[in-house]
């Protein structure tokens, strides 16, 4: 089986090692290989690091989503 892109949810919880390996795979695939979703408000597990560094470019398209349904109202 092979898999032509990459979806990763929760990804302020990315560790370096994590992303580094992800920006590897992701490059070696193509330009838009990779897709992340996340809340940089909610990062909880690791230490802020730069993205661009590690070699993941996270500039581009982006919506904020204004509704949230994890609450009870």
């Amino acid at each position: 089986m092979h898999f032509t892109h990459i979806v990763v949810d929760e990804a302020q919880d990315l560790s370096v090692a994590q992303a580094r390996f992800l920006a590897a795979i992701g490059r070696a695939e193509r330009p838009d290989a990779l897709f992340f979703t996340g809340d940089l408000g909610q990062r909880i597990f690791h230490l802020p690091f730069s993205w661009a560094r590690l070699g993941l470019d996270v500039r581009g398209p982006a919506h904020v989503l204004k509704v949230c349904y994890r609450t009870s109202h």
